[in-house]
């Protein structure tokens, strides 16, 4: 799970640091992909305290 986290976690790096000039479409198929991969990282780690808590 941890190593899934980090996973998430250096995609969104990799994403965020991308060229700032992209076009119009290419710069919203990009903020789409840091929502997306946000709301996983947030899934992921609230999955990870709840088994935390269980232990």
């Amino acid at each position: 799970m941890r190593s899934e986290i980090r996973g998430l976690q250096q995609q969104i790096k990799d994403v965020s640091d991308s060229p700032e000039g992209l076009a119009g479409d290419e710069r919203a198929t990009r903020h789409q992909r840091l929502a997306s991969l946000h709301q996983e990282l947030e899934q992921k780690q609230q999955e990870l305290g709840r088994l935390q808590a269980r232990v």
